[in-house]
């Protein structure tokens, strides 16, 4: 019964609007800017351990680690 109802009903479906390896490409290049944005932050801490250390001692807590 539902295999008659759904084969008398006009399909509506288009194709994809581009090749299929195309949004795996975006994805990748996506993912990759993204994680060139995460690379450029990497030890952003210990550029600015000094500036952390005076902050400290001028509030009266010294930490060192």
């Amino acid at each position: 019964m539902v295999r008659y109802c759904t084969s008398r009903v006009p399909s509506r479906r288009k194709g994809v609007y581009m090749p299929t390896f195309v949004y795996g490409l975006i994805a990748l290049v996506t993912f990759g800017a993204l994680g060139g944005v995460v690379w450029s932050y990497r030890d952003v801490a210990n550029r600015h351990a000094e500036k952390a250390r005076a902050y400290a001692a001028a509030h009266g807590r010294v930490d060192e680690h």
